[in-house]
């Protein structure tokens, strides 16, 4: 008898399922690095021109960037992780909490 929700799900989809995210996560973190290089320029640029007029500048946005490209590099590194020890011949009993981490359910 199985308890609870779970969904039986094979190992070869598991593992593409891994890889998909992974590189969903390696495609975001490369935009965020690329946003907080290109943000944390313009707001050197700004302190540059509160520094002459004697004012001081708000908190870098690109700290919270960086934060979110490091968020996804981390599940990138995860997601890498879990595809390369994925046993493709075996079936996998996934919970709701580990369907969601896989991005299926999200927001129901």
């Amino acid at each position: 008898m199985i308890e609870g929700l779970l969904a039986s799900v094979e190992g070869d989809e598991l593992k593409r399922m891994c890889e998909s995210c992974h590189e969903y996560h390696s495609q975001k973190h490369l935009a965020y690095e690329k946003e907080a290089v290109k943000l944390g320029e313009i707001e050197r640029e700004f302190d540059e021109q509160a520094s002459r007029i004697g004012k001081a500048s708000n908190a870098p946005q690109s700290v919270s960037i960086r934060a979110k490209a490091e968020e996804h590099h981390r599940n990138a590194q995860f997601f890498r992780f879990m595809a390369d020890h994925v046993e493709v011949g075996e079936i996998y009993q996934l919970t709701v909490a580990e369907l969601g981490k896989l991005g299926i359910g999200q927001g129901y």
